[in-house]
């Protein structure tokens, strides 16, 4: 966050925004097949972001859209557990954890996303 002269006192914060693509592979771990595993690789390409970067030389903040990288890939896993089956569709909830591989930018230092969360999905099933 960005809080100084200028700005009149109000915080400002990087927002990257991506079309994303999972890929994941799941693993049933009960008989009532109610709780799973999954795993998966994460493809995504950066649509708009309205990040700025520091310059500690000039001692400010700029905005370089060439210094972002545009394709970002994430590793992610999760546990997921069968809330409510139907015939129909099937709704499961479960924690995740999802580690970017890349950089968000092509500046020196780590700068990793690193995100925990709970999520909730709907499969349809399409069985006849």
């Amino acid at each position: 966050a960005y809080v100084g002269v200028g700005n009149n006192g109000r915080a400002y914060y990087n927002a990257y925004h991506y079309a994303q693509l999972p890929l994941e592979l799941g693993w049933v771990l009960d008989n009532r097949n109610r709780l799973s595993w999954n795993n998966g690789v994460v493809l995504g390409y950066l649509i708009s972001t309205d990040a700025l970067h520091y310059n500690s030389l000039a001692g400010a903040y700029y905005k370089d859209n060439s210094l972002v990288n545009k394709w970002q890939t994430n590793l992610q896993t999760s546990f997921q557990y069968l809330v409510f089956p139907t015939p129909q569709w099937n709704l499961s909830v479960g924690p995740y954890a999802s580690y970017q591989l890349r950089n968000i930018d092509k500046t020196p230092g780590d700068k990793r996303l690193l995100s925990f969360g709970l999520n909730a999905r709907i499969v349809f099933n399409n069985s006849k």
